[in-house]
């Protein structure tokens, strides 16, 4: 069962009372007195909403990346295994300039030698920071087409634009 909704709303000067119910859009006149009421109602179902605190950013159970610990994060649509110290490379990253340090968050995997948490479909509140080193292109990628017995051959190629990271942890 579909909702109605009622919104209130100023055009020329005049009030209108637009409401939606499953897929039909009404219009009425209303008065400036009956927009302020539902103004006020609206504002006051949000002060009753009770907003919780953000969890803390480095929970106890969930070890740090060290050198005996290994996480698997999604990085621009790849999942890459990654230790302390490892340095990687990844599609172009925008927005970063090298020396900068990033945290990327998309962590799905954390594993030790004693345990191993795995994401559904992330780990909660983990975190890998990494260091751009480098942002260059890649080496050549040929593409070769051909039609056989007709002559016909095309060598096409290109060099991705990548971005090298080091894993700080």
């Amino acid at each position: 069962m579909y909702a109605r909704r009622t919104i209130s709303v100023p055009l020329y000067n005049t009030f209108y009372r637009f409401s939606m119910n499953q897929n039909n859009l009404t219009r009425s006149f209303c008065t400036a007195e009956q927009t302020q009421l539902v103004q006020e109602d609206q504002q006051n179902k949000l002060e009753e909403m009770e907003f919780e605190a953000p969890p803390p950013l480095n929970p106890p159970n969930i070890p740090m990346i060290s050198e005996d610990c290994f996480a698997v994060v999604h990085l621009s649509g790849k999942q890459q295994k990654l230790t302390n110290g490892d340095i990687i490379l990844t599609e172009k990253l925008v927005n970063t300039k090298v020396g900068d340090v990033i945290r990327l968050d998309k962590v799905l995997l954390i594993g030790t030698k004693d345990s191993t948490f795995i994401g559904t479909p992330r780990v909660k509140d983990a975190y890998v920071m990494a260091e751009v080193q480098e942002q260059t292109k890649a080496d050549k990628i040929v593409i070769f087409k051909k039609k056989r017995r007709k002559g016909y051959q095309r060598f096409r190629g290109f060099r991705p634009h990548i971005t090298v990271l080091r894993i700080l942890g």
